[in-house]
């Protein structure tokens, strides 16, 4: 057992031992430092632990003024973490805070284990102590004890029973969309893409991990803004390429019909201008929000989502794009896996917050100008197998090609194949779309 510090509290079990209860300071400073001095470990650790996973009272208040740091959207470091504490009325000598600051591990979720097998063997003392003093105390009914025992012991494993559930309860969720259906609800439960092929099999649905690919200027961007302009719901976009003076500009292209290239490059004549007034007023509504401090860190993005969770109440994030994320990891590490990396974080990401993520991906250019496949997804195949849908986008007249069969008869002007290649839960299709040069912008096409 570690040794102990002077802010542990000392708990023992009078009549039992006289050894204070099961814990370990030098586990609990290691994860403490770990989530101040890394973005993103918060997160991996936050699932298995809470405030009474810490045995000394001083760790405990740390741990709380990380996760309302956290919660409130901000970043945790030993500076605004001395700060809370001060505010909660639990200060901290700067010399206990930079001897937590010192501590550092690339595991942590092996100490954070450590910690909540440690406060579990707590709990069980807590138990036993109950019983203990029920065989004593004749006055309480021995039903009443066994109750509070079986409740105690529920408290402790009711952290893994509210994500459980039985195949019984699945299948009641199925039959009742099933009763919806007959019923003649047949409105797709999922966020709307304004692409009437693709919404008619469910849309954007939470949880997913969805991933555009395409070859440079075939679209992809375009196809994410166009979505976030149908869906108009609640949703985080996180350029690494533009800034959200850009892309407000193409959403403002689009839903207005004005030119981009006019919006962003020459003076508007009086006509556009009278559209483009009334388009500012409708998307000033529109609920998509940026974060200026988030970086092209594949950790900043994923904190940033989170928080725009918790503020936002965001329903979807959209990544563009994966291959110039950066890493927090060796310099030696293989491109393929931190592709792979990136899509299964992003993946874990959007169960964990019960949202869509979009992430925009490039194709390697080996077959320049053919339509695009699964098998081209630039560095790892790996996202594929993450990502719940990949949409392919193509546009031959680019290329001065043609679509291929059964499109092939298809004009290629202001159209473009929109290629779900993957489709986990709604299996896989085609479709053309129509898409506008000027504002840059996908809908539906109609025959």
């Amino acid at each position: 057992m570690a040794k102990q510090t002077p802010h542990a509290a000392e708990r023992t079990a009078p009549g039992i031992t006289t050894q204070p209860l099961p814990h370990d300071d030098e586990a609990e400073r290691l994860v403490l430092d770990t989530v101040m001095g890394t973005t993103g470990t918060l997160a991996d650790v936050r699932q298995m632990l809470d405030a009474e996973a810490f045995y000394t009272p001083l760790h405990r208040h740390v741990w709380q003024a990380v996760t309302a740091i956290a919660d409130a959207g901000g970043s945790p470091d030993p500076v605004s973490v001395r700060a809370r504490m001060e505010r909660d009325g639990h200060p901290i000598a700067p010399a206990d805070i930079m001897r937590l600051a010192a501590c550092h591990t690339y595991t942590p979720w092996q100490h954070a284990a450590i910690v909540h097998d440690k406060a579990m063997r707590r709990r069980f003392w807590d138990v036993g102590a109950y019983l203990v003093s029920g065989c004593m105390n004749e006055g309480e009914d021995i039903l009443d004890i066994i109750d509070r025992a079986r409740g105690m012991l529920d408290d402790m494993l009711g952290a893994g029973r509210l994500h459980t559930s039985t195949l019984a309860e699945a299948l009641r969720g199925v039959m009742d969309r099933v009763g919806a259906l007959r019923a003649g609800d047949t409105a797709p439960a999922g966020t709307p893409t304004g692409l009437r092929p693709w919404d008619e099999r469910g849309g954007l649905q939470r949880t997913d991990l969805v991933v555009i690919a395409g070859e440079t200027s075939q679209g992809k961007t375009s196809l994410a803004l166009s979505i976030a302009l149908a869906a108009r719901r609640p949703m985080a976009y996180y350029s690494l390429e533009m800034k959200k003076e850009q892309v407000a500009a193409r959403l403002l292209s689009m839903e207005t019909g004005v030119a981009v290239s006019d919006i962003c490059t020459r003076p508007l004549p009086d006509d556009a201008l009278a559209r483009l007034t009334p388009g500012v007023t409708r998307l000033s509504d529109m609920p998509v929000y940026f974060d200026d401090r988030t970086t092209a860190g594949l950790d900043s993005i994923c904190e940033s989502i989170r928080s725009m969770h918790i503020r936002h109440g965001i329903e979807g994030a959209v990544v563009d794009y994966l291959q110039i994320l950066s890493f927090n990891t060796r310099a030696d590490t293989r491109k393929e896996q931190l592709m792979a990396e990136a899509a299964r974080r992003l993946k874990n990401l959007a169960r964990e917050l019960d949202i869509w993520i979009i992430a925009l991906s490039q194709l390697n250019r080996e077959q320049h100008d053919a339509p695009p496949t699964l098998g081209r997804l630039r560095d790892s195949g790996q996202i594929a197998e993450a990502a719940d849908m990949v949409v392919l986008v193509y546009r031959p007249s680019a290329y001065g090609r043609t679509y291929p069969h059964p499109y092939d008869k298809m004009p290629t002007r202001d159209t473009a194949m929109i290629d779900i290649a993957k489709g986990r839960n709604v299996g896989c299709f085609r479709f053309i779309a129509s898409w506008d040069t000027a504002t840059t912008r996908f809908t539906t096409r109609e025959e």
